[in-house]
């Protein structure tokens, strides 16, 4: 399987005699990954039994480790797919036969070919499951991390709006204003404002940079772009307000930005794409509104429909506008 024609281009492997050898080529450096097989594993994966492989992995290459294991779960699944499969129809081919008063020649040549045909599916490397975007184009890596990053950056004006509010209280500049006949809730909604302002005019600029400097396509329907970076912008500048009533101080809203937002960008799928992530990630990740933005964005680099975009959209301006609600309550109560 990692020797295929189209693997043994970019893996090399090392076949070493016992556990303890492979644990030792990790810690030495010489490999990157190392995988125990146990005793037996291809006799249970053909019978559909339960097996377990070892995944040592370098401390320092967790993305090598990923896309290994994700290599060896694709086999091993399609592998015990097939069996379980075979064992399916021969069990009902026999069934059949059984109830039909006798054994039919042409149900065990059938029962023969479909084994057959199967068997094949799993030694042909092409063999699997066809992916397909959601459009009729495919997203470039460069297309793809042109939204990452700028779902990232804008990301970072969660904290700098809040920033701004947590400023404007400890020089007092926000008593002041809150002293002057404008109402409490004026002033908040303008500092709300003032960051999805900023926010849009960022993913602007980040949308022409990167569309005149480096060729990005951000796909044949503009306004859908723009509704998805304006309702992502609106829970972003939601998210500024409720960060900035419940922080005490500029320094945490540094820590929330130096973490918070990479563990965000992480899981949202700024760094690696979340179609590497396992499935139970790929789930957790919609908890954040960058995963949803980026999602949407590399959907209508494909050419999606607005049907597509409705769930995205609902899902950004209720976070936006739950967030505000809270943080502009906790901040008027002050």
């Amino acid at each position: 399987m990692l020797q295929s024609e189209d693997l043994k281009r970019s893996i090399k492997v090392t076949k070493v005699d016992s556990p303890a050898a492979v644990e030792q080529s990790v810690q030495d450096g010489t490999a990157q990954v190392g995988l125990v097989i146990p005793q037996g594993f291809t006799e249970q994966v053909n019978t559909g039994g339960k097996t377990e492989l070892s995944l040592l992995q370098d401390p320092g290459k967790p993305q090598t480790a990923l896309i290994m294991r994700s290599i060896v779960k694709s086999y091993t699944e399609r592998v015990s797919a097939v069996n379980i499969a075979s064992s399916a129809i021969i069990g009902d081919l026999a069934q059949h036969a059984a109830t039909s008063g006798g054994v039919n020649q042409d149900l065990g040549k059938i029962a023969h070919e479909v084994v057959e045909e199967l068997t094949a599916t799993v030694t042909n490397p092409n063999a699997g499951v066809l992916e397909k975007p959601v459009g009729e184009k495919e997203v470039s890596a460069k297309q793809y991390y042109a939204a990452a990053m700028a779902v990232m950056f804008l990301l970072f004006n969660a904290t700098v709006g809040a920033k701004s509010i947590l400023n404007e209280r400890s020089t007092e500049t926000l008593s002041r204003l809150l002293s002057t006949p404008t109402s409490k809730l004026s002033i908040l909604l303008g500092k709300f404002f003032g960051t999805l302002f900023f926010a849009v005019l960022q993913f602007g600029v980040l949308l022409i940079a990167t569309t005149y400097a480096f060729g990005v396509e951000w796909g044949d329907n503009l306004g859908q772009t723009l509704a998805i970076a304006l309702s992502y912008a609106v829970a972003v500048s939601g998210l500024s307000m409720a960060l900035a009533s419940v922080l005490k101080s500029e320094q945490s809203a540094d820590v929330v930005s130096g973490i918070g937002v990479q563990i965000f960008s992480i899981l949202g799928g700024s760094m690696l794409p979340l179609a590497q992530f396992p499935e139970l990630l790929q789930k957790v990740a919609l908890v954040t509104p960058n995963a949803w933005a980026l999602i949407s964005l590399t959907d209508i680099m494909t050419g999606t429909e607005w049907q597509a975009l409705y769930l995205p959209l609902v899902v950004l301006l209720t976070l936006g506008a739950a967030a505000l609600s809270f943080g502009t309550w906790r901040l008027a109560a002050r």
